[in-house]
């Protein structure tokens, strides 16, 4: 849709995924792009990677759900329907095992179609990243608690679809000011996270 009706965007609308099954919190983060964001932070953790060698591409068909490229220029690519009991069912066995997901249909008609992130059309994607190349943990524990009271007020009706990205940005902020250790406690995360929550619960919190 046009940029300008961002702001007019309803939940109903937003939770109409056009592939996913996914409940209402990570369909409204895959709307905002933070779902993928926080991808990136998952790679750079689990992998070792510096966020510099990590890229992200649009991909609105949800069939390719991986892409590695090697130092000779070929890439390998992790295809699949898109079924959420896929990736769980992984993630509980940590093996390949027969699945109850769809089998990929290679006979399909189908085109793939990959391209560049519109900053302006994903503002929240932008949020996370920085927050996440920082490396202060305050900030990236109050932009979580941010993000999940955003949702929630945003589903309620509370604000529109474009305030999500200003919480954001304000629920890092107040996690990077919160008293902390370098590499806070649980006992400090659970602080934090309560904290910045109750700063954002009113309507002023947006401004």
């Amino acid at each position: 849709m046009p940029l300008e009706a961002l702001a007019g965007v309803t939940p109903q609308h937003a939770l109409r995924h056009p592939t996913w099954k996914m409940g209402p919190k990570v369909t409204i983060d895959s709307a905002t792009l933070v779902n993928k964001a926080y991808e990136v932070v998952e790679t750079r953790w689990l992998y070792g990677l510096e966020y510099e060698r990590i890229d992200v591409v649009y991909h609105p068909e949800s069939v390719v759900h991986a892409l590695v490229e090697y130092v000779d220029g070929s890439v390998k690519a992790q295809l699949a329907e898109p079924d959420m009991r896929l990736p769980i069912q992984y993630a509980l066995l940590w093996d390949r095992a027969p699945s109850p997901a769809p089998r990929f249909d290679w006979t399909a008609d189908r085109a793939l179609h990959f391209g560049e992130i519109d900053a302006r059309r994903y503002p929240c994607f932008a949020v996370v990243l920085e927050t996440a190349r920082s490396g202060d943990l305050g900030a990236m524990i109050g932009l979580s608690a941010a993000d999940e009271l955003a949702v929630e007020r945003f589903l309620r009706g509370d604000i529109p679809f474009t305030d999500i990205a200003a919480l954001l940005r304000r629920g890092a902020e107040l996690g990077a000011r919160a008293k902390r250790s370098r590499e806070p406690e649980l006992e400090e995360v659970i602080a934090i996270d309560a904290a910045v929550r109750a700063s954002l619960a009113t309507p002023a919190a947006v401004a």
